[in-house]
């Protein structure tokens, strides 16, 4: 028979999750800052190298060439934050398996498959984490933890003038003009680095405000004085027709002390490339660098690029530990060219 030793291990866990993986939607963060990995703690990025081209020289042959001056580049470091938590797998359940495993009870099966559901949450919430740090950078263009005991805060160097208020806050349903707003904000980018954005992230929230303004209104409808509001779609529909701009609408959120918070707050608005605008980087984990070659009871597997499982035998109370710990936090290669915005009243 085979033992809660033999059962859940780092390697069945692992296993188990990459498995089950088609059946966790995607976070948005995910596509823009894809995973990478890095030896150690330190984060280094280079920040603002792109710029708009420029014209060769006109020249006379055989004279000097003229220099062309680099686009102001800054290089940002710092130091990576460390999560862990783990996961305990209680005596109720234990005893539970022991008794249906000695009887050849089919049940065993169905309690085992609770166990690695229960451990997979490990792995969820490290996805999570990952995705509270992309979104948060993204729509403030900073990141600050204060969570057990522990403060970090990191600036990434977007740009103060590409954080924006329109005019007319969008609430203001009779004046607003959100297609004019989001038409400037585009311009100031192209002007800056020769490119329009053509991506915007926004919530259902702000999404409905904007159908109620009166000049997305008669957008929609051509002026025909309909009374009803324009569907979700339509408005969607004609944002990519007046801007050329693909439209994302996010509303995925995270509970933390009974209260949900939204990964893009109620009125926030980003303008965007459409193209990766940094990494989401793993260092080392002290798991991975100093349990994964052995010589302990600890087992070490690392899933979802730098994500490491360790589990480990406790003899008294009989059991077996599981910890997920993750080295992790996104560059921002990309900041120069992004718009965030702040379009309802507070």
């Amino acid at each position: 028979m085979n033992s809660l030793y033999d059962i859940v291990t780092a390697p069945e866990i692992a296993a188990y999750w990459e498995d089950n993986q088609q059946y966790n939607e995607p976070y948005f963060g995910e596509g823009k800052f894809p995973n990478m990995k890095k030896v150690g703690l330190d984060l280094a990025w280079i920040k603002g190298a792109r710029r708009a081209p420029v014209s060769l020289s006109l020249s006379a042959f055989d004279a000097d060439v003229l220099p062309l001056k680099r686009g102001e580049v800054e290089r940002l470091a710092t130091e990576m934050p460390f999560f862990k938590n783990e996961y305990r797998i209680d005596e109720k359940t234990r005893q539970e398996l022991l008794i249906l495993t000695q009887a050849g009870n089919a049940g065993a099966n169905a309690i085992i498959g609770q166990v690695f559901n229960d451990e997979a949450n490990l792995l969820r919430n490290a996805a999570l984490t990952r995705e509270m740090l992309r979104m948060q950078l993204l729509t403030t263009g900073v990141i600050s933890l204060d969570d057990n005991g522990q403060k970090f805060s990191y600036d990434f160097g977007l740009p103060e003038e590409h954080k924006v208020e329109p005019n007319t806050k969008w609430g203001v349903v009779a004046t607003a003009d959100p297609v004019a707003d989001i038409e400037k904000w585009q311009l100031m980018i192209a002007e800056e680095k020769g490119t329009a954005p053509t991506e915007i992230l926004l919530n259902s929230a702000t999404l409905a405000a904007m159908a109620k303004v009166d000049a997305i209104k008669n957008g929609v409808f051509a002026n025909s004085n309909v009374t009803t509001l324009p569907t979700r779609g339509q408005v969607v529909a004609f944002l990519q027709d007046q801007l050329g701009i693909t439209v994302y609408v996010y509303d995925k959120g995270y509970n933390k002390n009974g209260k949900f918070t939204k990964f893009v707050p109620d009125g926030t608005v980003v303008l965007m490339p459409a193209t990766t605008l940094g990494n989401t980087w793993f260092g080392t984990t002290p798991e991975e660098a100093d349990l994964q070659t052995g010589g302990t009871d600890a087992v070490v597997s690392v899933v979802d690029t730098g994500v490491a499982i360790t589990t480990w035998k406790e003899k008294d109370p009989v059991n077996v530990r599981t910890k997920a710990s993750e080295v992790v936090l996104p560059s921002f290669e990309l900041a120069d060219e992004v718009i965030i915005a702040s379009v309802l009243t507070d």
